[in-house]
Parts: structure tokens; sequence; C-alpha cells
């Protein structure tokens, strides 16, 4: 993790590197993943879902998304994958 100040807040920048959605020998140097992207969002089933590939509890996880596009989510069956528009994930420290 990297820490950064921002003015009046401390930020955590999540730099923890993967290689498991984009090999390093494939030209990510960065080891950049969809796992580090701020755009990962969990996608959870529903228990009123007719399909049984989404059909469960709201608490189980069913794939991942990214939520880089505005109003969009793309579906993932895998967490680890990657694409352009990846953008490391922060966290704030003081809840602000």
């Amino acid at each position: 993790m990297l820490a950064l100040l921002n003015w009046s807040r401390l930020i955590v920048v999540n730099s923890d590197k993967c290689f498991d959605g984009w090999a390093s020998g494939d030209g990510n140097s960065e080891g950049r993943c969809c796992c580090n992207c701020k755009n990962q969002v969990k996608i959870v089933g529903h228990p009123w879902n007719k399909n049984s590939a989404y059909k469960s509890r709201i608490c189980d996880t069913i794939g991942w998304g990214c939520a880089a596009q505005p109003g969009t989510i793309v579906f993932f069956e895998k967490k680890h994958g990657m694409c352009e528009e990846h953008d490391w994930a922060v966290e704030s420290i003081n809840n602000e």
C-alpha cells in the first residue's frame, strides 16, 4: 500500500500488484488487474432470480462487474482481468 496526503485527508492507494488477469510477460509491468481497480464491483445473487446461475442468497458472490462506464456494469465471471479503463483503487482512511 502507498499512502498519500491529500490536503485534509489521508488516502491509501491499493498498490498490490496482480498478474493473474494480465501477465507480466504480456506487457503488464505495473501489475494492473481488475482486482486492484477502483471500477470493480462485487455482484451478488438474489433469491427471486429465475436463472439458477444468478439465484442465490444476497450475500453470495456470483460474479464481478466493471463500472468504468457511467450507468453500465460489464459482468465478469472471474475477479481477475484487464482493460484500458483500469484505475488504481483508493481507500479513505478517515472516512470523509
